[in-house]
């Protein structure tokens, strides 16, 4: 009497029962540990999606930072073509690129550039679009494609590493359609060339 209720096993002899408190104190810690997992794992990601990154055109103090930015993000595509090209490089042509007329904005949150879309509207062409690892997914990428549409509603072209699998599927589910692939006229990498609108190109 006083004990755990019993109930009969396969041979007849009685079995005690589990203790009801035990199961769902276990049951509730298994939901406690799931929902601290969600909460880690998404945590960068939410941190991005409930973010308003400003949208402002690039000044030149911007230099510095939209370099390292820009070899960061190359960096981490994993592109063999990125790992020959570096930091001072790549600060020395955003020097070369805006004296030549690029037309640069950058998003900023909190004085961090997290991602950057370069134009060459006398060309037709969007010539750099990159994003910060750590803020991809959360829109931005979608918001400067958005804005380079609106500078040239004509149409425009761009080039993409043809290896470069994750920025090909964003040009084409943003609409861009793949013309062809030719070696860099400087590098010799593949690359695929995507346009939208009809600017003629074959």
């Amino acid at each position: 009497m006083g004990g755990r209720p019993e109930k009969p096993g396969a041979s007849g002899a009685a079995q005690p029962l589990p203790d009801i408190r035990l199961v769902e104190h276990r049951r509730h810690s298994c939901y406690e540990l799931v929902a601290s997992l969600t909460i880690i794992l998404s945590a960068d990601s939410f941190m991005f999606r409930a973010m308003t990154p400003m949208i402002r055109p690039f000044r030149q103090q911007d230099a510095d930072k939209l370099a390292v930015l820009w070899h960061e993000s190359w960096r981490s595509t994993g592109v063999q073509a990125s790992s020959q090209t570096s930091l001072a490089q790549l600060r020395h042509r955003v020097s070369l690129e805006l004296s030549d007329g690029w037309d640069v904005t950058v998003a900023e949150y909190e004085g961090d550039l997290l991602g950057f879309v370069a134009l060459k509207r006398a060309n037709h062409c969007l010539d750099q679009l990159f994003i910060a690892p750590r803020a991809k997914r959360s829109g931005i990428g979608r918001e400067l494609f958005g804005l380079a549409k609106r500078a040239m509603p004509q149409g425009f072209w761009l080039r993409a590493a043809a290896e470069n699998g994750e920025a090909r599927a964003f040009y084409e589910a943003v609409g861009m359609k793949l013309v062809r692939i030719e070696p860099h006229p400087k590098h010799g990498h593949r690359t695929a060339i995507y346009v939208i609108g009809d600017l003629g190109l074959a």
